[in-house]
C-alpha cells in the first residue's frame, strides 16, 4: 500500500499551450521545468520528444478522428507509463502518476472503478483531492478523474 501521507503526489498531464507536463495533484498547479522531477524524468524518457508526440496524437484526434490517444497501450501512453514505473522506484518522498481518461464525449458520466491494465479496484484519494485527480491504480502509475 502506498503511504500517501508521506509522499507528495504529482501527475503527468499535457495541456494545450502549456509546455510544463508535471502537475501537483493537490493544487492542480504545474511545476517549473527546472525542478528536480523533470531532471529525474529525463533519465527515463525524452519528455520533450514525448510531449511533441502527444500533441500530434491529440491533433490527430480532431483532424482525423484518430482516437488512439484514449488507448493506454498506444505507444505515446505506454512509453510514459513505463517511464513512470521506473522513475517511481527511485523516488522516496514523491510519486508521479500519468493522468488518463476516456473520451468524455462518448460517456460524460463514466466512473472509473478499476484499473484498465491490472483490472484491480482503484484507490479513491478522497475529498481532499480535486475531482480531476480522484482515483489511482496500485500497480500502474495511473490517475483518473471522477465525473463532475
Amino acid at each position: 500500500m502506498i503511504d500517501f501521507k508521506n509522499k507528495r503526489i504529482y501527475k503527468i498531464m499535457c495541456m494545450p499551450g502549456e509546455y510544463r507536463i508535471i502537475w501537483d495533484v493537490m493544487t492542480e498547479e504545474p511545476i517549473f521545468r527546472n525542478a528536480e522531477l523533470y531532471e529525474a524524468l529525463a533519465e527515463e524518457i525524452d519528455f520533450k520528444k514525448w510531449r511533441n508526440k502527444y500533441a500530434t496524437k491529440n491533433k490527430n484526434l480532431f483532424q482525423w478522428d484518430d482516437d488512439s490517444i484514449y488507448q493506454l497501450k498506444d505507444p505515446v501512453n505506454w512509453d510514459m507509463v513505463n517511464a513512470l514505473l521506473k522513475l517511481n522506484e527511485r523516488l522516496e518522498d514523491k510519486i508521479i502518476y500519468y493522468w488518463f481518461d476516456i473520451d468524455r464525449t462518448v460517456d460524460e458520466n463514466f466512473k472509473w472503478t478499476h484499473c484498465p491494465l491490472s483490472k484491480e479496484r482503484l484507490i479513491d484519494l478522497g475529498p481532499a483531492y480535486p475531482k480531476i485527480n480522484s482515483f489511482v491504480s496500485m500497480q500502474f502509475p495511473l490517475i483518473f478523474p471522477s465525473p463532475s
